[in-house]
């Protein structure tokens, strides 16, 4: 056994060991107040644990580290005093690049670990990287490979693994592997971490907040009954905090901006101290109130696809790909590679798959399936992945051609290389086209001619039984819409069409379409972006004044949609009512909007401190999922409930390449 790191730290987000600092009461309405720890458990200098792993000895050598930041509260240091982390079986697989140890972690305090007393924590004991690994011998990267998550402990965006809660003194979890992935220069290691878990809080009493506190949907008053005066109290909620000002009898209040931030039950940290007193705090549900189209961040970055039921599949500011619930937040996926693309995304929300940048320009395709990690995409030469659907079956091509996999059976491959899929149906059926150049007697200005196609789940091949067919976003439920491409009679230009297919177990046909125009000779460049359960279309059209026109279509007509008074808009995405979303373009940028059913439209605002921003998605409760920007970072947003609450989309569908 290799003895390893821990520390245990008190920051503004994390419950931790709390000294007395005086006979203050504390909790949440309607529950008793919970115990605080002994008293006089001694409060050890703060030390972390400074580790070198060796690639090629295949071990990992820590010691304590002098000199560690000052934090505000208590720190309980000392391995083997207080807590212990010990890694056995450390190894490197020179196949795939893993370096990885199995560690584990006993608990010397006198009382639990993980529970606030009564109820164990569901997230869990987090040992999080203070320092992320960094090559000391040779040069390159390190990727911690495996981690359950990210968070913000002594800085924003630490990995960390979590290990079962609660866990009594003296006891030992069981092994988690930790898996390093080191570039291949890399032959040497270092990083340090620090152990988190929540123990028994001393109590605060916080009440809920009224509908009659917010003022004008950007704050919230935020109420404390239990410490004395003289104390400096601040409340914390995500990113944002607010100093909490003493009223009278022990109350002390704040208003607290809520502008970003989701509504629905948070966790409040709330925490106090006086000169020469350690601090001490807790944290305690607070059920904030929803403010109808408010945005709030996910992540740094852009999303790439949304379930039927709100999960986000995006790739955040770092090129790393990660996954969203209202559930769980912020998790990112496991990394194998580099420059990651994600492409689709199941219609419950379990499965997202995607690929990346390999050697020698080849690409690998992962599926990333909720709680059992990823698994690479085998067999063929080059597989990129285009669509999964809720069994896990995944549609994609290969410099080999179009291809069908499942995790049981591997890769099936379905045609040639002139092939591409575009999605997967809820039956396992492929939808894509087939494509080759233009005989050399035909002058095109795109010199190539496509055939939309179906492979059904039996592996029956299905033309739509005509020539131009370009497939760009396919629906669960069969409904395919692209463009019908062919070559204008005088001038041989080729003209798109919007066009809408089917797909049934037995056929594949053209049930719609029609042009942007009133000449039909004369087509515009369009883009096709997404499609329905009812088979409505949207996208955006190029006029010949070089703006762009949003559109919804059915199956014979289209409607242009308002750009509310700026010069252009773009249609990303539609639901299963009709709802679109986009965003608009006018003299102060880009902001996002949604184009109602009935035909209202409403803009939504921006995240706050940023300029820009537009709708990607959006779900049957018209929740929008989509950007928001500044000049100096990009995020992931999302506009909850914007015209009140409804049902989650049920319809769904896999999207294609964007």
């Amino acid at each position: 056994m290799i003895p390893l790191f821990i520390e245990e730290l008190m920051t503004r987000r994390s419950i931790m060991i709390a000294v007395a600092a005086a006979g203050w009461l504390l909790a949440c309405d309607g529950q008793t107040p919970v115990s605080m720890p002994p008293g006089d458990v001694p409060a050890p200098a703060a030390s972390r644990l400074s580790c070198v792993a060796s690639v090629r000895a295949h071990t990992i050598g820590c010691t304590d580290a002098n000199g560690a930041a000052a934090f505000r509260a208590n720190i309980i240091g000392g391995q083997g005093t207080y807590v212990a982390l010990a890694s056995s079986d450390v190894a490197f697989d020179t196949l795939t690049g893993a370096f990885s140890a199995a560690v584990s972690l006993q608990n010397l305090l006198p009382y639990a670990l993980g529970t606030d007393g009564v109820t164990a924590d569901t997230g869990g004991i987090k040992v999080f990287f203070e320092q992320a690994p960094v090559a000391s011998a040779g040069t390159g990267v390190v990727y911690v490979g495996n981690a359950d998550g990210e968070g913000t402990f002594t800085a924003t965006r630490q990995p960390f693994f979590r290990y079962p809660a609660p866990l009594a003194t003296g006891d030992v979890t069981g092994p988690r592997i930790w898996i390093f992935y080191p570039e291949a220069s890399v032959t040497e290691f270092r990083f340090s971490v620090y152990v988190q878990a929540r123990v028994p809080p001393t109590a605060f009493r916080v009440t809920a907040p009224q509908a009659s506190d917010t003022v004008r949907g950007d704050s919230v008053t935020v109420r404390v009954v239990g410490p004395p005066p003289g104390l400096a109290v601040r409340a914390v909620l995500g990113r944002v905090e607010v100093a909490l000002a003493y009223v009278d009898s022990g109350r002390w209040e704040g208003r607290l901006p809520v502008a970003g931030l989701s509504p629905g039950t948070q966790a409040l940290w709330v925490e106090a101290a006086g000169v020469g007193q350690a601090t001490s705090g807790a944290s305690v549900p607070f059920e904030l109130p929803g403010i109808a189209g408010a945005p709030s961040a996910v992540s740094l970055g852009e999303p790439a696809a949304v379930s039927d039921n709100g999960v986000i599949a995006g790739i955040d500011d770092r090129g790393w790909p990660f996954r969203w619930s209202e559930a769980a937040g912020r998790e990112p996926l496991s990394r194998i590679g580099r420059r990651y693309r994600l492409t689709g995304i199941s219609p419950d929300g379990r499965f997202i798959v995607g690929s990346t940048a390999g050697r020698a320009g080849r690409t690998a395709s992962y599926l990333w399936a909720a709680g059992e990690g990823v698994r690479l995409i085998t067999g063929g030469t080059s597989p990129r992945a285009a669509g999964v659907n809720d069994a896990g079956t995944v549609a994609g091509s290969d410099a080999a051609g179009l291809f069908r996999w499942a995790a049981a059976g591997g890769i099936h491959i379905l045609q040639d290389s002139a092939y591409d899929a575009v999605g997967i149906t809820a039956s396992g059926a492929v939808i894509g086209h087939y494509s080759r150049l233009c005989e050399p007697d035909r002058v095109f200005v795109q010199c190539s001619i496509s055939t939309a196609m179906l492979w059904t789940a039996a592996g029956e091949v299905i033309p739509d039984g005509q020539e131009g067919g370009i497939v760009r976003v396919v629906h669960a439920s069969g409904f395919a819409a692209g463009l019908d491409c062919g070559p204008e009679p005088s001038t041989g230009r080729e003209n798109c069409y919007p066009t809408l297919w089917r797909a049934t177990p037995d056929s594949f046909a053209v049930v719609g379409g029609w042009s942007v125009t009133d000449e039909p000779w004369h087509t515009p460049v369009t883009y096709v972006r997404d499609v329905n359960g009812a088979g409505m279309v949207v996208g955006y059209y190029e006029g010949d004044d070089g703006v762009n026109h949003a559109f919804r279509g059915t199956r014979t007509s289209y409607t242009e949609l308002d750009p509310l008074g700026d010069a252009s808009a773009i249609a990303n995405a539609i639901n299963e009512a009709g709802d679109v979303t986009g965003c608009t373009f006018g003299p102060a940028g880009s902001h996002a909007i949604v184009w109602n059913a009935d035909g209202t439209a409403q803009r939504l605002p921006t995240l706050g401190g940023d300029d820009e921003s537009c709708g990607t998605f959006i779900d049957d409760a018209r929740t929008v999922v989509g950007t928001s920007r500044s000049s100096r970072a990009q995020r992931v947003a999302r506009w909850p409930r914007v015209s009140g609450p409804a049902a989650v989309r049920g319809g769904g569908g896999i999207r294609g390449s964007r």
